[in-house]
């Protein structure tokens, strides 16, 4: 009788034999799961763990050369799961800053316009500019204004961290047309490059490589007499004004709350 967790080794022992290291590791992981006591399962996940660390050591050099970063820094997650004692990877870990962009918009929904209730999805976004040049996109609750965008850098100096600023506002619209096609169309609400929406506070752990971004509160309002939007920031004067106690229920996000220093934006 062949239990499942023999068929599951030996398809491992096949594979590994072929020098298909990351497909051996599935097989012996599922033999593990049934008999996680077997040392000879153990040691053969180990071994080509091994081996898969250093595949992905290789496609994490490749996606680097490339500048492909968030590709290289997921396999470089991967290859400390694989094998921590890989000292190339460890030294890459340092040159890595993780970064947490949060803020909250305080808006009323009613005032977008009747047209805009035709799409058949909307969403409210908020774009911000990175250092790296790159356009970051992320999403608004609608529940309680808040959001959280997150971004990673290489080897970046610290005073980059300042060119982080609010690019626009605005809602992402889809609509189907006569063909049944769906298109996407960027509703502009308000474009601030002013320094004076660059965020609030920098809170940084240097000891685990992250950031955190605070842009405050800002509140979006309408002009209906003048068909424009205008953006100021808030000051917090209510309990209810300070989203971090909100944010913070988001156990991904917990990480970024532990840090060492803080330091106030100069606008």
């Amino acid at each position: 009788m062949i239990t499942g967790c023999s068929l599951h080794y030996d398809t491992g022992k096949e594979l590994e034999s072929e020098g298909r290291y990351e497909e051996a590791s599935i097989e012996y992981h599922r033999a593990f799961v049934d008999d996680p006591d077997d040392l000879e399962i153990q040691e053969a996940l180990q071994r080509v763990h091994r081996k898969v660390a250093e595949e992905n050591l290789v496609r994490y050099r490749e996606y680097l050369e490339k500048k492909q970063y968030h590709k290289a820094f997921s396999r470089l997650q991967s290859i400390l799961r694989q094998n921590p004692e890989i000292g190339e990877a460890q030294e890459e870990l340092k040159h890595w800053t993780r970064i947490l962009l949060t803020g909250k918009i305080e808006f009323e929904f009613k005032t977008i316009g009747m047209n805009l209730r035709l799409a058949e999805k909307m969403e409210l976004q908020v774009h911000l500019n990175s250092p790296s040049g790159e356009l970051l996109r992320g999403e608004v609750s609608y529940e309680n204004g808040i959001f959280s965008v997150e971004d990673l850098l290489y080897k970046t100096p610290r005073e980059k961290l300042s060119e982080y600023t609010l690019n626009t506002i605005g809602l992402e619209l889809h609509r189907r047309d006569s063909r049944g096609f769906t298109k996407e169309q960027f509703e502009r609400f308000i474009s601030e490059k002013r320094r004076e929406f660059a965020p609030e506070v920098l809170y940084l752990n240097s000891t685990s490589g992250r950031a955190f971004i605070d842009f405050g509160v800002l509140e979006l309002k309408r002009d209906e007499n003048r068909k424009k939007w205008s953006i100021r920031r808030k000051t917090m004067v209510r309990n209810s004004d300070d989203y971090f106690t909100e944010l913070s229920r988001n156990l991904a996000l917990s990480r970024y709350f532990q840090y060492e220093q803080a330091y106030r934006y100069v606008n």
